[in-house]
């Protein structure tokens, strides 16, 4: 944050102190939204039904962030932790299914790059499974 903009927090901040919350609302400037009359309203009813309007009368620049509670802030923390640790184990599991077949098939494509030339050169002379035969054949029994 810019610091110009930290001093005018700071200077809103001190100034909403040292107004209550009723001189703060006079001293704006402008009409009452609707949602501030909507809020008079719900004030209105909640007196209406005996209830405590000291909630009613907060604003919402005086109110609490759900953030700014540590206790939600550690809930928030554990449940991306949790979800994070959640996709992992997901993949592990994946990977290790697959790995039946993926492992094998990486191996296996080495030497048929390998052996590709080889292939190649005999698919000029002979037809393609008799070049393909003679390549494995011969593989194996370099192997061995």
């Amino acid at each position: 944050m810019a610091l110009w903009r930290r001093r005018r927090v700071k200077a809103a901040a001190g100034h909403e102190a040292a107004n209550p919350p009723e001189v703060a609302a006079a001293a704006s400037a402008g009409p009452p939204s609707a949602e501030a009359a909507s809020h008079d309203a719900l004030g209105d009813q909640q007196a209406a039904d005996g209830r405590s309007t000291a909630a009613a009368a907060l604003s919402a620049s005086q109110r609490r962030s759900l953030t700014d509670r540590p206790v939600i802030r550690a809930g928030i923390y554990a449940w991306a932790i949790g979800g994070v640790l959640a996709l992992v184990i997901a993949a592990a599991l994946a990977v290790a299914a697959v790995s039946l077949v993926v492992i094998p098939l990486v191996l296996a494509l080495f030497p048929a790059a390998v052996l590709m030339p080889v292939a190649d050169r005999l698919k000029r002379r002979l037809p393609p499974a008799l070049a393909a035969t003679c390549v494995l054949v011969g593989f194996v029994a370099v192997l061995v």
